[in-house]
């Protein structure tokens, strides 16, 4: 006799969406989580007094409506700055302050109307087919290569769909938000971006909440055998069921099912990630939501400032809450420099690029993920491309930006488990 009709292991947004997509249609589902807390990547960090999300995290509206959630959804603006040679930009629009940069984006765009381009064997052909050399090599590969660890030239073009190409559409786009002051989503005039109220993390609660999802957090899954249908915990437990739906990271995975025909996928790549949060003494820093640094003398390449976003409950009155994100290897340097020392290095950094005074810092805390998100490594291209919601072994599928090794956003994540889920039941 089976524990359940369906396993989840993962409680963040894929895990989720497969539970709740498998309850829906009256199946049994128990979902497995080893922290202690729902969530995953999109749940949230207790810093001074605040409850922050891991990142900034927006969803996109009509995710409230799929989900459940639309009431703990609240529109925010969604401006992106870049800081480039000690200017700072708005992106995109604020780069056509500089003509190089709107003869290259238009070069680029006259070509693709022109001669719609083929498949591209890396991602850097890609961006400069496109984009132009000069904006390319500038501010896209830069950004991208400190971002993902390895140049351009050695990424998959499969990465572009994470940029919009330069279209007419796309400008007006832009300067509609900067005009109306609203977070339209190119979707359409009813979609706009969202944040969580009180954090992304209470989101993911909610869902799990109402729709009555048996999640079982702390508890630590030693193997995966799916074709008994078998997982079994830290402690002994073995738990069955029909079907599995796993969210890990590949690296993990193999791990814990040991399968030939797992075994190819054991070396996608993937990038960690180090939160270095900061208190400061002052009540606004960034101009907007984020900032993105592609130079490599900065050590971190993306800047965010929550707040201004909107109030966040428990956050400082006339202080700043600045969350840097630093992109490395579990075995390098950043990785395993000591939380102290994280926070000293990255502070003068930010301090030096914002004229703050040395004492500006109140406290700082540090968080890591060894696997953050996927790098789309041209070498593993068809390893990749191969992967699926339903698994090379029976029994098992596959859900969200790990486990499909996609580098999609939390709705996404989301619906990509509602698949999952669907496909688990009815065993297709």
């Amino acid at each position: 006799m089976t524990d359940c009709d369906v396993l989840v292991v993962g409680a963040g947004p894929a895990g989720l969406g497969a539970a709740v997509a498998a309850k829906q249609r009256g199946a049994r589902v128990i979902v497995l989580e080893r922290s202690a807390s729902i969530g995953g990547l999109a749940g949230g960090f207790q810093f001074a007094g605040a409850s922050l999300d891991l990142g900034p995290h927006f969803l996109e509206s009509r995710f409230g409506d799929t989900a459940g959630v639309r009431d703990l959804l609240e529109e925010v603006p969604y401006v992106e700055d870049i800081y480039l040679r000690g200017r700072r930009y708005r992106f995109p629009l604020g780069l056509l302050r500089e003509p190089r940069y709107v003869v290259s984006v238009g070069t680029g765009a006259i070509r693709s109307l022109r001669h719609p381009i083929a498949e591209s064997p890396s991602l850097a052909d890609h961006l400069r087919r496109t984009y132009g050399c000069a904006f390319a090599t500038e501010v896209l590969e830069p950004l991208i290569g400190k971002w993902s660890g390895r140049p351009s030239g050695e990424l998959s073009a499969d990465l572009a769909e994470r940029f919009d190409p330069p279209s007419p559409k796309v400008v007006l786009h832009h300067a509609k938000v900067l005009l109306t002051r609203r977070s339209h989503h190119l979707a359409g005039d009813r979609v706009v971006w969202t944040r969580g109220k009180g954090g992304i993390g209470r989101v993911m609660e909610a869902i799990a909440a109402r729709n009555q999802l048996d999640v079982r957090t702390s508890c630590e899954v030693t193997s995966i055998v799916p074709d008994r249908g078998q997982v079994a915990l830290a402690g002994g437990e073995t738990l069955s069921a029909r079907a599995i739906v796993a969210t890990q990271p590949w690296p993990v995975l193999t791990r814990l099912c040991v399968d030939p025909r797992l075994a190819p996928f054991a070396t996608l790549p993937y990038r960690s990630i180090v939160l270095v949060f900061l208190l400061i003494e002052r009540p606004r820093v960034l101009a907007h939501q984020w900032t993105w640094f592609p130079a490599e003398d900065v050590p971190f390449y993306r800047a965010s400032e929550p707040t201004n976003c909107g109030p966040i409950s428990g956050a400082p009155d006339s202080k700043a809450v600045i969350v840097l994100e630093l992109a490395c290897t579990a075995d390098d340097g950043v990785f395993r420099t000591d939380d102290p020392a994280l926070v000293r290095t990255n502070w003068e950094a930010f301090r030096a690029l914002h004229d703050l005074p040395a004492d500006g810092l109140i406290q700082g805390a540090v968080l890591r993920a060894r696997f953050g998100y996927p790098v789309y490594a041209r070498e593993h291209r068809e390893q990749r491309r191969r992967l699926d919601a339903k698994a090379p072994v029976q029994g098992l599928y596959l859900a969200g930006r790990f486990a499909l090794h996609r580098h999609i956003q939390s709705e996404a994540s989301y619906a990509a488990g509602q698949r999952a889920g669907r496909l688990a039941i009815n065993r297709g």
